[in-house]
């Protein structure tokens, strides 16, 4: 049996055997796995080198071949818009299942993985008010094919992923796809009587941010030591607080939601607004005016650095909300908070506190709580001696967001009073905590560790290793 990929991995069976990656004797999986998530994959294939990968977007579409074959397309967006019908819907999902189930059975080693590796949500639940829940449907489906629902791993960026799964089961997390089912004649939930699935988190940021470096590396040199020339003299940089910046902060904003509007408003009202960089998306206002889209938000590259650069090293500390500060949102037609994430806590870090910690800054994060608290268990420092960080402990509720970012806006007004050369000074202190976070970014890759970690638990219970 042969197994190609687009990349030509070595791939092992149950034994430890080689599955020989030549084109002879045809494909048995086919799957292009170039983009943004390449190296998660690369990650979870070297874990579990006989497995079937998809990330969500290709979970829900129909681009993918095993063997010659068609593996059978969700076509979810298009079913929704009528492009697809019902009966064709559910030939897909048979098509696709009935495959899966023969790749199983062939490698007694194989899982199903199912990456949403962009966010931290427990699920894509569709549009609102359709019963279709992608996580739903993998229970589901898993049981009716006679999949064994332990031989499926759902990744997401979570680190709370496993709390959230139970909530999600227990029916603590609401399912707004009931209500299609209502419409049905089906009021218990589907789920009830069913096993669990195997639920991975993790700070797959880190992962792919260093994922550059480590290719670089050789066994004897780790760390910063091996940082791509282009990238040398911004982040091994010692500049920190060595002149006095001109902005006392920074604070990178793109989508227009509520945490962030009502923070810059407040920040405008106590007369602190002109004190910082802040970039505004919703209002089309950019730190780099010579770009057409440049709030130096996203994914960090060397290009990145270059821009990002200049704007840390002129101010003191960075405002950062969260993209778990982001959920729920409002919906501005109702006036309510949308109701599938009721309950719901996740607990994850983006691009956007990384590129603080890379560029020498200290930080207060608005997200859900415990995100300070999480940083420090994986190595780093936060700023308790400059910042009341009590804020972190807040929004327990998350639908309750306000004090939070109260005790945030108090903060950076209260070090904007503050006398020039005694913020200098306080900011000074914390050099050595900046290039520590700095350093051990790029020399401990404890996310990863952490991951793998979980990786090998799941084996164990489910394999007997």
């Amino acid at each position: 049996m042969k197994i190609k990929d687009t990349r030509d991995r070595v791939h092992r069976d149950s034994k430890g055997n080689i599955i020989s990656n030549s084109e002879e004797g045809g494909d048995l999986l086919d799957f292009n796995h170039n983009g943004d998530w390449k190296e998660l994959y690369e990650l979870f294939q070297k874990q579990f080198p006989t497995s079937l990968i998809f990330d969500i977007d290709q979970w829900m579409s129909s681009d993918l071949k095993y063997g010659d074959e068609d593996f059978g397309g969700t076509d979810i967006q298009h079913f929704y818009a009528m492009e697809n019908s019902p009966n064709n819907f559910s030939i897909q999902w048979e098509k696709r299942w009935t495959l899966i189930k023969s790749h199983i059975d062939k490698f007694d080693d194989s899982f199903v993985i199912i990456l949403f590796p962009g966010e931290a949500f427990l699920s894509n639940s569709g549009r609102e008010g359709t019963w279709y829940d992608s996580l739903y449907l993998l229970h589901i489906h898993a049981d009716k094919y006679r999949v064994p629902l332990d031989r499926i791993i759902y990744f997401n960026l979570d680190n709370r992923i496993e709390e959230n799964y139970k909530k999600w089961r227990d029916y603590e997390i609401e399912h707004p796809y009931m209500k299609g089912f209502e419409s049905l004649g089906i009021y218990k939930n589907p789920l009830d009587g069913l096993g669990n699935i195997n639920v991975i988190g993790g700070d797959f940021e880190t992962y792919y941010i260093l994922s550059p470096f480590k290719k670089r590396r050789n066994v004897k040199r780790t760390g910063l030591d091996n940082i791509p020339t282009n990238l040398s003299d911004k982040i091994k940089s010692n500049y920190y607080c060595d002149n006095k910046p001109s902005k006392i902060f920074l604070s990178l904003n793109n989508k227009g939601i509520d945490i962030r509007r009502h923070l810059v408003d407040e920040w405008k009202k106590r007369d602190i607004y002109e004190s910082a960089y802040i970039s505004e998306g919703w209002n089309k206002i950019y730190l780099d005016t010579k770009k057409d889209r440049t709030d130096l938000s996203g994914r960090i590259t060397s290009d990145q650095v270059e821009k990002m650069f200049p704007f840390y090293k002129d101010s003191y500390f960075s405002v950062i909300v969260e993209a778990s500060a982001l959920c729920p949102s409002k919906n501005h037609q109702t006036g309510k908070f949308d109701v599938h994430v009721n309950n719901w806590n996740p607990l994850f870090i983006t691009e956007k506190t990384w590129k603080a910690i890379l560029n020498c800054h200290p930080f207060m994060i608005i997200g859900n709580h415990g995100i300070l608290n999480h940083l420090k268990k994986l190595g780093y420092e936060t700023f308790e001696d400059i910042f009341d960080e009590s804020y972190d402990e807040q929004l327990d509720n998350v639908c309750d967001w306000t004090n939070k970012v109260d005790i945030v806006v108090n903060e950076t007004e209260r070090i904007c009073k503050l006398k020039p050369n005694v913020r200098h000074d306080l900011f000074t202190k914390v050099r050595d905590k900046v290039m520590h976070n700095k350093e051990w970014f790029f020399k401990n890759d404890v996310s990863t560790k952490i991951m793998i970690e979980k990786f090998n638990k799941i084996k164990k219970e489910v394999l007997n290793d």
